[in-house]
């Protein structure tokens, strides 16, 4: 993925990331840096997929962005 093609998104966005994901380190911020309107919510304590299937992990994070 290239991050200068996420500068075209205009809607808002919500990027997810587990604390102890699998993906290098860095890479959901730089995402989160090159969305124009974005919020960055790292699930602490958490692998990629845990907070995934366990939906009260993430749903609160959901609902807040939605409110904002």
């Amino acid at each position: 993925m290239d991050p200068g093609n996420l500068k075209a998104i205009s809607a808002p966005s919500l990027v997810t990331e587990g604390e102890n994901d699998i993906f290098k380190p860095g890479t959901f911020e730089n995402i989160a840096a090159a969305l124009p309107d974005s919020r960055l919510k790292i699930m602490k304590g958490h692998e990629q997929d845990g907070y995934v299937s366990h939906t009260d992990i993430l749903y609160p994070g959901i609902m807040e962005f939605f409110k904002s």
